[in-house]
């Protein structure tokens, strides 16, 4: 009998994923697929991949294909006939001809015929289990050893840490089991929010808009009791006492003492300007059609977080935008998606669903940030979606009503433009022409 072992000649992970890193795998998917069982079902697929797009771990595709390889070697190790000869005295002889095509030159002797049958059932059993795996997204009944045994240890390793990716991220209450599936918990969606704020705020910091950009000391009330570090430029007030004690604690015993720069701790006040906001996202089929979406979200998501942890006395609402507009809930963010089956881009509902929510919030700065790719294509008559494109004449004169009215309510519309054509830059100049916010290319 001829003994082959199959390995791949790769190094297997031995350390355990930590919970930063599953939530960074989690969340780059759930972004671009909106949904958190899609994700899992394509992390699995695919494997781990890290920000700098290396392979971490590989996936069941990978472990599949490499299954594949080793069941046709074993079919071009053996040869037909010798197997078909014991097929009258051999009902599993005749089942190995039945099922499979040999292509070998290798003699099979009848003692051999039962564990070539074992092999190959034990390879088939398996890679049904792969298929139904990717095919559903569960890993429960993939038998990690018998993997390890067929194919290598790396396999065994990578379906360990693809557990392993899931418990984590139970284990610290991101994800709550529901029947086979899982839902996102609160806390897995802050965290996907504080991801896409740390990826982007640096860009919208410097982009002119936003939050609060500019404080006079009259915005400000009474302290809170809290410090927090003095960042360069901002008006503040030094706790020269907590400033002093982190000096004492960095350079303890030491003389004479010496304040630094990250010694230095201002005084927290209640800020008395509120701003309430909503982020209108094109949900229209060309923002998924060229990944523009995902950016969107996380944009969307940053303001969220920013809002939740900075400003709390502030107001933020997303409104998704397609041939219609709807209010998407905070909890719903994460895993909202493009619209797949529609087109067209109905901003004038998107602005009219967002004046009517900030009609209700009586603050001194109320404020839409619209995120698209295209000129409305769509406009609302008698309740029901018009669709045109180019967009017609009815269109763009119903949008840039309702830009007016938003005027009028005293609310700036500011507009992102994901791509530059003819029709969206020169809609975009009669908006700016009635409203004072402002257009970035």
């Amino acid at each position: 009998m001829h003994e082959y072992t199959y390995t791949k000649r790769q190094s297997s992970r031995t350390e355990s994923i930590e919970l930063q890193e599953a939530m960074g795998i989690l969340s780059r998917r759930v972004l671009e697929s909106g949904d958190v069982n899609e994700a899992l079902k394509d992390v699995y697929a695919e494997g781990f991949v890290d920000q700098k797009g290396h392979r971490e771990v590989g996936g069941l595709r990978d472990i599949f294909s490499d299954l594949s390889r080793i069941y046709e070697s074993v079919l071009s190790t053996y040869e037909q006939n010798s197997i078909e000869n014991w097929a009258g005295s051999s009902s599993e002889a005749e089942s190995l001809v039945k099922e499979n095509k040999f292509k070998g030159d290798t003699i099979v002797s009848l003692n051999e015929i039962s564990s070539i049958k074992n092999l190959i059932d034990r390879i088939k059993f398996a890679l049904d289990l792969l298929k139904e795996a990717m095919r559903s997204g569960i890993l429960d009944d993939i038998d990690a050893d018998e993997l390890g045994k067929l194919i290598g240890e790396q396999a065994r390793a990578n379906i360990l840490e693809m557990r392993g990716l899931i418990s984590v991220l139970k284990d610290a209450g991101f994800l709550n089991p529901h029947r086979d599936r899982f839902k996102l918990s609160q806390n897995a969606i802050n965290k996907i929010a504080e991801n896409a704020m740390a990826e982007i705020f640096s860009n919208l910091s410097n982009s002119g808009i936003g939050l609060h950009q500019n404080y006079r000391e009259e915005d400000f009330g009474d302290l809170t009791g809290q410090t927090s570090k003095y960042e360069y430029g901002q008006f503040a007030n030094i706790n020269l006492q907590k400033s002093v004690f982190n000096a004492v604690l960095r350079d303890f015993g030491k003389k004479p003492l010496a304040l630094k720069h990250e010694d230095l701790e201002v005084d927290d006040y209640e800020i008395l300007t509120q701003t309430a906001t909503v982020l209108m996202i094109d949900q229209s089929r060309s923002m998924g059609m060229y990944g523009s979406y995902v950016a969107a979200k996380k944009v969307a998501l940053a303001f969220q977080h920013l809002i939740r942890t900075r400003f709390p006395k502030d107001t933020f609402f997303t409104v998704g935008f397609s041939d219609y507009a709807m209010l998407i809930q905070d909890r719903q963010l994460a895993e909202s998606n493009w619209n797949h089956w529609v087109s067209g881009t109905n901003m004038q509902h998107g602005l009219e669903l967002s004046r009517n929510i900030l009609r209700n919030h009586k603050v001194a700065n109320k404020q839409i940030l619209v995120i698209t790719d295209g000129e409305p294509t769509v406009h609302m008559e008698d309740g029901r979606a018009y669709f045109s494109h180019p967009p017609s004449q009815q269109t763009l004169s119903e949008t840039l009503k309702e830009v007016k009215r938003c005027t009028r309510e005293g609310i700036l519309i500011n507009t992102f433009m994901l791509e530059m054509n003819y029709f969206l830059v020169e809609f975009m100049q009669s908006m700016q022409s009635i409203n004072s916010g402002r257009s970035f290319y």
